[in-house]
């Protein structure tokens, strides 16, 4: 789980670096309409990152090998979100989940 716990810690962090640096520094350089096509989606994947993170620091503080299901916690916020970005959590969520088996079997 520490791994998981590390790697949603640093993906939030990836899109505020995103969010707040380089969506900045290309205000004035590309046009708006490019400017929304690059960074669309980025406040949605933000916020809820925001949620999700706060959760899961939650999760880990209240860890019990013998009782704690990471797989419903991540369920559970797929199902919450039936629409595109749910798709996109979706998608990151089992990207994590892939990224910590490979860390921890190789």
């Amino acid at each position: 789980m520490h791994n998981l716990y590390e790697t949603e810690e640093n993906y939030a962090k990836d899109l505020m670096t995103i969010l707040i640096f380089f969506r900045e520094r290309l205000r004035g350089i590309v046009s708006e309409p490019a400017s929304r096509i690059i960074f669309d989606g980025i406040n949605d994947l933000v916020e809820f990152h925001k949620i999700f993170f706060a959760e899961m620091q939650d999760l880990v503080r209240n860890w019990d090998t013998n009782t704690t299901a990471v797989g419903g916690f991540f369920l559970k916020h797929v199902s919450e979100e039936r629409n595109e970005l749910g798709n996109i959590i979706m998608f990151f969520s089992f990207w994590v989940v892939y990224v910590w088996f490979n860390d921890f079997i190789f």
